[in-house]
Order: C-alpha cells, then structure tokens, then sequence
C-alpha cells in the first residue's frame, strides 16, 4: 500500500473517518505518531499461528525479532489469547461463503447457513472472539507473527499447492495468517525486517486492537529507529 511509513502515515489520515457519505463510519480520530521506545513496549511474538504451515525462514526472521526486542528491553511474551483457533478458521469460512454466495446461483452452501438464527449467532461468536483479543490486548501493545505461509514463490497456476519446507500445502494456506484479524477486525501493518536465503524479502506482521493504526504505525517506527526493520529499499533496477 505505501513504500515507506511516512506515505503510510499520510494515506491513513487522508482516508480515516467519515466523508459525509457514509454514516456507518465512526468517527474515530487518528492520533498523532507519538514516538515508543522499543523499552517500553510490551510485545507478543509468535513464529506461527495455530493450524497454520509457515516456512521455517519466516519463522527464524519472527524467533531473531523476537531476541533483538527482548536484548533492547522490549517486554516480550510467547501466547495467544485462550481462542477456539480451529473454530476461528470455521467461522472465517463460514462467514465468508454465506455473504458473498447467499444470493449467488449455484452456491454450495449449507441449509443452516441460509438461516438468520445462523447468521446471528455466527455474530454473536465473532463477538466474543473480538472481546477475548480485547483483553489480550490488555497486556500487550500488539502481537508480531507472521504475515503469510512463504515469501514471494513462482508463477504457478491459481490454486496449484505450494511447496514448503519440501512439503506440498494448499495454495489457499499462504493467506491463513492473515485470517483471524481479518475475521474480527483487528488492524494488521507488515513491515520488511529483512531477506531469505534467497535475497527474497521477508515481513512480519503487526496486529493490535480496534483502532489501533497510529499505535501500529509508531511501533514500527520504533523498529525501523533501532535498526531492526530497514524500512524501504529500493529494489535492484528501479
């Protein structure tokens, strides 16, 4: 979206909050980028996610964050809020094959799913997964995981599996990481920290709380200040 977190900043203000078209945007202000230092952070840092195939080079570029924050004073943990997480994955699906195919031609949904009662109570869970990563929230300024299965892999046909680790993966798993603050809303910001064995560059993904974005953007300067994220680079040839 940005090449660096100075035309991130500038795109978020120019675009959060209500434009007088539509008033079910609430009217949440955006803070200033208050400087953090990396001391005072408290932090959660996980290599990978419940139910979820990540590479092992994304998982060692997570594990060396993790030490670098802990050496520089950062606060840092190792969990996740107490979650249903294959459930989590459920609903995710769930949810998003009843809003896009209910009214759809031929879509294979189930029977309970057409119901309002389902609908209703599939919100009313989602809910109570918002309300636990709110108090996990509590304790921690945002959580640091992966972004993705892998990094960048070749062209390949749309839904071909996926090698990883010399494992074949479905195709659908590379975005899995990004499935659980999808689902309740949570903001998410991926930040380089650095490259593969292959010169492939590598991101890790920070989440925080409901209208957390300006919290984020500061951590990640906080990241970039201490040498930890080199921030934009430009790629070879540009």
């Amino acid at each position: 979206m940005a090449r660096d977190l100075d035309d991130l900043d500038l795109v978020l203000r120019i675009t959060a909050g209500p434009d007088g078209n539509d008033n079910d945007v609430p009217p949440v202000p955006v803070e200033p980028l208050a400087p953090r230092s990396l001391s005072d952070l408290r932090l959660a840092v996980i290599p990978a996610l419940p139910h979820s195939t990540i590479a092992k080079n994304l998982q060692d570029h997570v594990e060396r964050l993790a030490g670098q924050l802990g050496e520089r004073g950062g606060r840092v943990d190792r969990r996740l809020p107490e979650v249903d997480w294959s459930h989590t994955d459920e609903l995710f699906t769930d949810l998003l094959a009843a809003i896009t195919g209910l009214f759809a031609p031929g879509s294979e949904l189930r029977d309970e799913q057409r119901s309002l009662a389902w609908y209703l109570e599939a919100l009313d869970y989602r809910d109570r997964l918002l309300a636990a990563w709110s108090r996990f929230f509590d304790d921690h300024d945002a959580l640091i995981c992966p972004p993705a299965m892998t990094t960048a892999f070749e062209v390949c046909e749309p839904g071909s599996p996926l090698h990883v680790d010399g494992n074949r993966v479905e195709y659908t798993a590379q975005a899995h990481p990004m499935v659980f603050a999808n689902l309740v809303g949570l903001p998410a910001l991926t930040i380089p920290v650095g490259r593969d064995t292959d010169g492939l560059p590598v991101g890790v993904q920070i989440v925080g709380p409901h209208w957390s974005e300006a919290r984020l953007l500061a951590i990640a300067r906080a990241l970039e200040e201490a040498g930890l994220s080199p921030g934009f680079q430009r790629p070879p040839g540009y």
